[in-house]
């Protein structure tokens, strides 16, 4: 009972590392000898007792822990702050929770010279240096078969759960949504851009005004729209979608829509480019735009406003042709072509969440196919403007862009055909 007031309440630590040059104290001589077979002769004898791990540990109270937290994955620790309600599986994580999320505490700073961040532990800030300024990747999958390389076990272990075991097992928290994920940052990053709508990732270009929901949709806008290589990558893909389509049909690469009044939100603009129009087909105006990376490297608003404009500016030049041909009351009366935007992505894309193996060849072919299902009059274009997406994104059938909260619900509703 004193060995325990001692330790426990008074809090009194007198017995000294035997180890040359650590000054370690203890209120307890088994505790230093713990101590010393852990950390200074790091022998590590005690198995984990779940059969298909390898880890070893110093002492079995490490193993039970690791056992309780890791394979049975229980979580019984409630974080002590009210209204919180967060569990762990050990009362060192609440309380490395409760300094760094609630009292935001961070005092380790990243030895990189460049670099601001800071951390509540000394291994976090070791772990982002190795990963983030160093880029080492030294943690194969533990698939056979599979040569990915990782930065940490944790990034392995999702990888894993996610491509080889299908697992997903983590709701939306959005009660209308019923998507799944295999890990919770990719959850959150989800309602954050679906149903939250937040983009604050600004560009990393100080003249660019763009915000973005993720850094990786970010990136992508710069390194299109603010790189030399983007550029020039750009322009090759351009330049390949333009062949495709040459090879059956003729196409004007050149073509310039003017507006009236100027481009919303971008007032100072009057016209827009578009990249290519399709002549030849005759019941139909139909445009194809070549969106790299399923546009994520421009804002959606944007592009949905661009098109609504341009179709503006063809209704008009078109009731201005006709009047001057037929006059103004023929032009009244007369019905004009639907107007169909294609919109073609030549980058890879995913299908509910995961990756779409496919050739570049097979995906244009899928674009001439489409061209000839309008001008056959195959696909129906009950809209005066239509949207076809070919190789987006999709998510339960549908394009995953339709289900921002910046794709409008007018806009929504013109789309005819996803690919």
């Amino acid at each position: 009972m004193r060995r325990h007031v001692k330790a426990v309440h008074d809090g009194v630590k007198n017995i000294l590392c035997t180890q040359p040059g650590c000054n370690k104290t203890f209120s307890a001589k088994q505790k230093m000898l713990k101590h010393v077979k852990a950390v200074h002769d790091r022998i590590k004898d005690i198995e984990c007792t779940d059969p298909d791990c390898d880890k070893m540990f110093s002492e079995k109270f490490d193993m039970l822990k690791h056992v309780k937290a890791v394979h049975d994955g229980v979580k019984d620790i409630e974080c002590t702050r009210p209204d919180c309600g967060q569990m762990f599986a050990q009362r060192a994580h609440m309380l490395r929770h409760i300094s760094e999320v609630h009292e935001g505490i961070k005092e380790i700073e990243c030895t990189h010279p460049d670099c601001d961040r800071t951390f509540s532990q000394q291994i976090n800030m070791i772990n982002h240096v190795k990963t983030v300024h160093d880029g080492v990747k030294d943690i194969k999958c533990s698939e056979d078969g599979c040569e990915t390389m990782f930065s940490s076990k944790q990034k392995m272990l999702l990888h894993v759960k996610a491509i080889h075991s299908g697992l997903k097992d983590i709701e939306c928290t959005d009660s209308t949504c019923n998507k799944m994920f295999s890990d919770r940052s990719n959850m959150l990053r989800h309602v954050k851009a679906v149903h939250n709508g937040i983009k604050d990732v600004e560009c990393a270009d100080p003249d660019c005004t763009q915000k973005f929901s993720t850094n990786q949709e970010m990136r992508i806008h710069y390194d299109c729209w603010h790189t030399v290589e983007g550029q020039q990558k750009k322009i090759r893909k351009q330049d390949r979608v333009r062949q495709v389509l040459e090879s059956a049909y003729t196409v004007d690469s050149e073509c310039h829509v003017r507006y009236q009044g100027g481009c919303v939100p971008d007032p100072d603009k009057f016209c827009a480019r578009i990249d290519y129009h399709v002549l030849g087909i005759t019941n139909a105006i139909v445009i194809v735009e070549c969106d790299e990376q399923g546009h994520k490297d421009y804002t959606l608003t944007c592009e949905l406003s661009r098109m609504e404009q341009i179709h503006e500016a063809i209704i008009k030049a078109n009731f201005s042709m006709v009047v001057a041909k037929a006059g103004e009351a023929y032009a009244l009366t007369a019905s004009m072509k639907p107007v169909v935007f294609v919109r073609f992505n030549p980058d890879p894309w995913k299908v509910d969440g995961e990756k779409e193996l496919s050739r570049r060849c097979d995906r244009e072919a899928v674009l001439l196919e489409v061209l000839q299902d309008i001008s056959d009059g195959t696909l129906e274009l009950p809209h005066p403007l239509n949207l076809v997406y070919i190789g987006y994104s999709m998510l339960d059938g549908e394009p995953v862009v339709c289900g921002d909260p910046d794709f409008a619900p007018q806009m929504r509703g013109c789309v005819v055909l996803a690919v």
